[in-house]
């Protein structure tokens, strides 16, 4: 019908995510029924819920969002520089040996 609500909800539980635990929050989410026709397709072709659909694409919006800049990525690597120290002196030169040893190459 054209101009109705459709309501995803997410349900409350326990949900294992990468390298921690979250408690599910149950939360209300409107999309237009196209959205909501192409997500119950996409869920029912992968085999799960589309909370899960939903869950996944929020989490891409905020690791794309939350990325260190590039300029914090290079405030972290200047602030290793000199920390350790491998007592070979001749790294400059022979990197390429060193990382052959280290992979097994």
């Amino acid at each position: 019908m054209p101009g109705s609500r459709v309501f995803v909800t997410m349900h409350t539980c326990w949900h294992y995510m990468p390298a921690w635990r979250h408690r599910m929050v149950r939360t209300q989410v409107q999309l237009p029924e196209e959205q909501i026709a192409i997500l119950r397709r996409m869920a029912a072709e992968e085999g799960v819920s589309v909370s899960e659909l939903v869950r996944r694409g929020v989490a891409r919006l905020l690791e794309s969002r939350l990325k260190p800049t590039r300029e914090e990525l290079w405030k972290r690597a200047r602030s290793i520089i000199g920390k350790y120290d491998s007592g070979k002196t001749d790294i400059a030169q022979r990197h390429d040996d060193y990382l052959a040893e280290a992979y097994g190459d």
